[in-house]
């Protein structure tokens, strides 16, 4: 079987996300994954069967790591807003759970649009914890 990464889970007006990792670096990565699911891209054909990726740079700080969270995954929001991309792998190359900052690397595809818009990455709900050997968060995303 292969390891779940994250779940979408019903919320009225909101989607609500539950993303896994094996450690925080693997969870803020696997967040970018479960936005992207999120945002249901329409991607063109040619972009389909040919691995045209653009790669853009996100550096983020904040006060504490569910603030950092959601700073990210808003970042990469408009992102995608902005460039019409939907981004399908993320590489953390700084991570810092103490100083709570990061600088990733994003790759996507054009898209011709999203089927949905997401307005905002909220606090409500929000959470970040660690059971036994894993890392969850839950998101919710209003749209």
């Amino acid at each position: 079987m292969e390891e779940k990464k994250y779940t979408i889970l019903e919320h009225t007006a909101d989607i609500k996300v539950v993303v896994y990792g094996k450690s925080l670096r693997e969870l803020f990565e696997n967040s970018v994954l479960a936005l992207a699911e999120v945002l249901s891209p329409e991607i063109p054909f040619l972009s389909k069967v040919c691995p045209i990726y653009s790669k853009r740079g996100i550096k983020v700080s904040s006060y504490d790591i569910q603030t950092l969270l959601v700073d990210f995954l808003s970042e990469v929001n408009f992102l995608s807003e902005k460039n019409k991309e939907v981004y399908l792998k993320c590489r953390l190359l700084d991570f810092s759970e103490e100083n709570k900052n990061l600088v990733s690397l994003v790759f996507g595809k054009k898209v011709k649009r999203f089927k949905l818009q997401v307005k905002g990455v909220t606090f409500y709900g929000l959470n970040i914890e660690k059971e036994d050997e894993f890392y969850k968060a839950t998101v919710t995303f209003d749209i």
